[in-house]
């Protein structure tokens, strides 16, 4: 499973709030206990390829690298900020 993302993914926030355990509190982690849970007698990885900064144009060029290793799922973390105007430059 590889989950995709931005700083939402990638759990910044946490880091930077000084959460000591925040590696354990990310969505791939949480995702990774579930299915490990679920199904105990497989092996489960979660890859975490949360990136801060990252916008959709990113993940469309990840999932070019990410495909090829044929993935069971792919979770995609898609920021609303990329889209609003709230982030556009000065207008002039």
């Amino acid at each position: 499973v590889v989950v995709l993302g931005d700083s939402l993914a990638f759990g910044r926030t946490m880091r930077d709030k000084g959460d000591a355990d925040w590696e354990a509190r990310t969505l791939s982690s949480l995702l990774q206990a579930k299915i490990q849970n679920q199904y105990p007698d497989q092996n489960v990885m979660v890859l975490n390829l949360g990136m801060n900064g990252t916008v959709p144009s990113d993940l469309d060029q990840l999932m070019r690298i990410v495909l090829p290793l044929k993935p069971d799922l792919v979770v995609f973390d898609i920021s609303m900020r990329s889209f609003s105007r709230d982030f556009e430059g000065e207008q002039q």
